[in-house]
């Protein structure tokens, strides 16, 4: 199938009708399986985006042409990116409201390169544009390198295998949408293949001196067009999607490169919103705040307690106005699952064991309360003390340490200062003796002759739990968690005192600098009138309760505000994700230790004291820390009940029922409903 150029003073016309009769037809059916693509990534309407129609037409167009020009491809790749890249700004351009072309043009490069950063720092990112922007470029990359496979390489089966993916991985996060586009990408690939067929017969009669004649050149193309209809329309008459339980072990290989790569993209593209019902939430270190989520009813787990628990999975302590990280951490080097024995540590604490059947595979123990010991090999996920840099001359670097941190800092100036006459630094031991008892001196350098301390804060007994995972065994082995739930009563709470531990005051006070002003000034007005640490986590309780409405369908905040700023004068409605964290985060700015757990709340109950877990329940809630009393659940997130502090006592379970209705009449979950 050799390319014929245009050339000048033959009869372009013939030329014209040869090449569509040749390249150009094998052209067409390439640019219609692209368009078939882009027409299924727009359906899925993950984004606003510009026409992916008109992109994959015009990087398929800047292919087609470069491809002609018979140089070493090397020299032609690069001018074609070129174009491509300049092509996939502009368009992308058109989606940032701007002053002049210019500018909006800018704040695209800009706002991909706050993203990009994202992507090297490990950090959270709700802006919807660089997917937009990822998916411009993916579907102009796919176009422009389908036109250099077929028509340059003449290789079918690379551009097939290009597209198809791209067709199959959309389809496999929408489920059964999509099944149209699939069967008419069918007709085209099978079309594509007949065309090109006919035409490499025909330059084989040509090569070999034989004259098949027009007619046996049709006959052989109505032959692969019968033969691309009858199979395509035949795959019509199977059953789709799920209904064919032999399908599931391909599908699940197809869709697993997205599982895999979860959470990593939950924290870059937090602003996504799910298309289609959720199965089996990712916890891991990042928690966005995003947007629109769906919850499936797919049963998660089997849970049995003598009452409803809320399972935990992760928690996380550092806030960044997009959403929640838990900070450094290390699993210790122990044989033993045994974290610690709360009751001993804590007042008003009730051991119980729990046992938890999960009906997925996950990397995950679930565990309830405050864990005291996982019956099977698990590890222990804790925060790791931090080290902290106290520079002894300069006090701009030592602000952005904690506030407990920085009054030790001014301190070990003071001294540092007071000192200029003295011959020699300091050493190690003169520093320590000015320090807390819960605080060491773990080394000490010089930068241009002024001493720099790092300091590290005694780790907490018990230890400060982060998560607990599977070690050995399969991840769907059922596993006895001892746990301790607090027994403290309102009146014990409210008696208790407000100095902190170190560990605590360091890490769950945080809140970043960018925080809005008007988010500290409604946490002020929420608690007005409340006399305790533990008043206010209930009137910030109920403030949340009272004044914001439930709601799963909503925007993710714009790519420059901040996340709970957003959803408490924004939007004013959100999930779970949104009333835990403004819960914490309210507690913070008046000084209350909080963070946000993740995990699930309690379920579906039987008359035997099990609970079923659905997907549905997957959720995150806040703690609050009492000394002496540990860490306490709260729940401002409307359509959960409230959570009443006691609750460790047999005679409080009508008070924090489940959130499903109670199945009376029903025996143990059978297992076999779930395979």
């Amino acid at each position: 199938m050799k390319s014929l150029p245009f050339s000048p003073g033959t009869n372009w016309l013939r030329q014209l009708r040869g090449f569509a009769a040749g390249e150009g037809s094998v052209a067409f059916f390439v640019l219609g399986c692209l368009l078939i693509v882009a027409w299924s990534l727009q359906q899925a309407d993950w984004v606003e985006t510009p026409s992916l129609l008109l992109v994959m037409a015009l990087g398929f167009l800047t292919g087609m042409v470069l491809c002609r020009i018979r140089r070493r491809a090397i020299f032609l790749h690069l001018p074609g990116l070129v174009i491509g890249a300049a092509t996939v700004v502009w368009m992308c351009s058109t989606l940032v409201q701007g002053d002049s072309s210019v500018q909006e043009i800018r704040e695209t490069l800009a706002r991909i390169g706050v993203w990009w950063r994202a992507v090297a720092g490990g950090g959270i990112n709700a802006d919807r544009l660089p997917f937009a922007f990822l998916l411009v470029s993916f579907s102009w990359l796919v176009a422009y390198f389908c036109a250099w496979l077929v028509l340059r390489h003449r290789n079918y089966w690379g551009a097939v295998l290009v597209t198809g993916a791209a067709l199959i991985i959309n389809m496999s996060a929408l489920l059964s949408e999509g099944w149209i586009e699939f069967f008419l990408f069918m007709l085209a690939v099978l079309l594509l293949r007949a065309r090109m067929q006919t035409l490499e017969n025909r330059a084989e009669w040509s090569r070999a001196g034989k004259s098949p004649g027009g007619r046996a050149g049709g006959a052989l193309w109505r032959g692969g067009v019968v033969l691309t209809v009858a199979v395509t329309g035949s795959a019509f008459l199977l059953p789709l999607g799920k209904e064919v339980k032999s399908f599931d072990p391909v599908y699940r290989f197809m869709h697993a490169p997205i599982e895999h790569y979860t959470g990593d993209f939950d924290r870059l593209f937090a602003g996504l919103s799910s298309r289609v019902p959720m199965a089996y939430r990712v916890f891991d270190s990042l928690m966005p705040l995003g947007g629109a989520v769906k919850l499936s009813d797919t049963p998660s787990l089997v849970v049995q307690s003598p009452f409803p628990v809320y399972l935990r999975a992760h928690t996380y302590d550092t806030y960044s106005g997009g959403g929640w990280r838990s900070n450094r951490s290390e699993t210790p080097d122990t044989n033993s699952a045994t974290v610690s024995t709360e009751a001993e540590v804590y007042a008003s604490k009730l051991a119980i064991a729990v046992t938890v059947k999960p009906l997925y595979p996950s990397k995950t123990r679930f565990v309830a309360g405050d864990l005291v010991d996982v019956d099977r090999p698990s590890n222990v996920e804790v925060y790791a003390p931090p080290v902290y840099v106290v520079n002894l001359r300069d006090s701009l670097p030592n602000s952005r340490l904690p506030q407990t941190m920085r009054s030790i800092a001014a301190k070990l100036q003071a001294a540092w200062r007071s000192r200029p006459g003295q011959a020699g630094n300091p050493t190690k031991e003169e520093i320590q003796k000015l320090l807390p008892a819960d605080v060491k001196v773990v080394g000490l350098t010089y930068q241009r002759n002024v001493p720099e301390v790092l300091l590290q804060r005694d780790a907490p007994n018990p230890p400060d739990l982060v998560s607990v995972e599977v070690r050995e065994g399969s991840p769907v082995d059922p596993y006895k968690v001892t746990a301790s739930f607090s027994a403290a009563s309102p009146a014990e709470l409210q008696a208790a005192v407000s100095s902190y531990p170190g560990w605590v005051a360091d890490r769950y006070l945080q809140l970043p600098a960018s925080l809005p002003q008007r988010v500290r000034d409604l946490a002020g007005e929420a608690v007005r009138g409340a006399a305790t640490p533990y008043d206010k986590a209930v009137a910030v309780q109920n403030y949340l309760r009272e004044i914001y409405p439930y709601e799963l369908n909503i925007d993710p905040p714009p790519y420059n505000q901040d996340g709970v700023d957003y959803f408490l004068f924004n939007v004013r409605k959100g999930y779970c994700d949104y009333f835990s964290s403004a819960m914490a985060v309210m507690l913070r700015a008046e000084g209350v230790p909080a963070r946000v757990v993740g995990g699930y709340a309690p379920g579906e109950a039987a008359k035997d004291g099990s609970f079923l877990v659905r997907d549905r329940d997957a959720h995150s809630w806040p703690q609050v820390y009492f000394p002496g009393y540990g860490w306490v659940e709260f729940e401002p997130t409307p359509n959960r009940p409230l959570i009443a502090q006691n609750s460790g006592l047999p005679e409080d379970l009508s008070d924090i029922a489940g959130s499903g209705q109670p199945v009376m009449d029903e025996e143990p979950f059978p297992e076999d409903e779930f395979v």
